[in-house]
């Protein structure tokens, strides 16, 4: 008899976790606002050329409900956990969702353990935030805010403005047109950009690796505490430089030699004028090497 009992639970314990399917479609605006909160699992939201929004996906035996919203030209999405259980590891709370919405919405999508995939969303905005999880954004081209404390961020497109923030984790921006700001404590950054009016980059540790050109009267700040620092320029950047590197070296493919900064310290400076135009460029590191090219 207990032989039977072990075997029918064992049977039945899947089944009573099972994942609970969801399909889903509203009307929507093809330019409104999307919200999406989801705590464990993933998102994933693709733009369409459909004036509609469709869920589909699998959500845990112990989420409450999903909520789906839309109200005017606002859509609100939420995956409801019971009062308390969130914070249970036992707990069968995961959603994972594929969400395609009117590709010129704004998208707002909100995850704790669960990773955010954006695609083909032109919208004016998009911002996504992770606590433990990745970012990934690809095809935009509006304004984009993305934030992820403990994993890695990528946005790709022609988005006009990028801002990001990290604790921990590698950032890549590809194809932004006007302007860049990169922050984060470890992990580094990679940017390949068209002709940018600005581009401020600060982080603690990692590399930092800047592709791209700087508009007359642009500016570019890059501040790193420690890593190498490097910039290939793709247009003659004319202006004022202001270049430091507390205990690395500095190479510039243009403007005069380095030359220490005191005879006291080991650290090496560059401050020249390039050229009659007003572009602003400033790169300091406390701890790494400054490479500045022109491709």
């Amino acid at each position: 008899m207990k032989a039977f009992w072990f075997t029918t639970l064992a049977v039945l314990a899947p089944l009573a976790f099972a994942d609970r399917p969801v399909d889903e479609r509203k009307p929507a605006a093809p330019d409104g606002t999307v919200e999406i909160s989801n705590v464990i699992g993933s998102v994933t939201v693709i733009g369409w050329d459909n004036a509609e929004i469709h869920i589909e996906g699998t959500i845990g035996d112990d989420v409450e409900k999903l909520e789906f919203d839309v109200s005017g030209s606002e859509t609100d999405i939420e995956v409801v956990l019971p009062e308390g259980r969130g914070r249970k590891r036992d707990i069968d709370a995961d959603a994972k969702l594929t969400i395609h919405v009117p590709k010129g919405s704004s998208v707002n999508v909100e995850t704790v353990t669960a990773p955010i995939r954006i695609e083909n969303v032109v919208g004016p905005l998009i911002e996504a935030e992770s606590v433990s999880s990745a970012v990934t954004i690809e095809g935009a081209m509006g304004e984009v805010r993305a934030e992820s404390v403990s994993a890695a961020i990528s946005v790709s497109g022609s988005p006009t403005a990028v801002d990001t923030e990290s604790v921990s984790g590698q950032t890549t921006i590809r194809g932004a047109t006007r302007k860049v700001k990169a922050s984060g404590t470890s992990g580094g950054v990679d940017i390949e950009a068209g002709t940018l009016d600005e581009c401020e980059i600060e982080f603690v540790s990692g590399r930092i690796n800047f592709t791209g050109g700087i508009a007359d009267g642009g500016n570019l700040s890059i501040d790193n505490f420690s890593g190498n620092v490097t910039v290939d320029l793709t247009n003659d950047v004319f202006g004022s430089y202001e270049i430091s590197a507390f205990s690395g070296g500095i190479k510039c493919d243009f403007g005069p030699e380095p030359k220490k900064a005191s005879r006291f310290t080991p650290g090496m400076e560059l401050n020249f004028q390039h050229g009659s135009g007003n572009a602003s460029v400033g790169i300091e590191t406390f701890s790494g090497s400054v490479t500045i090219r022109r491709k």
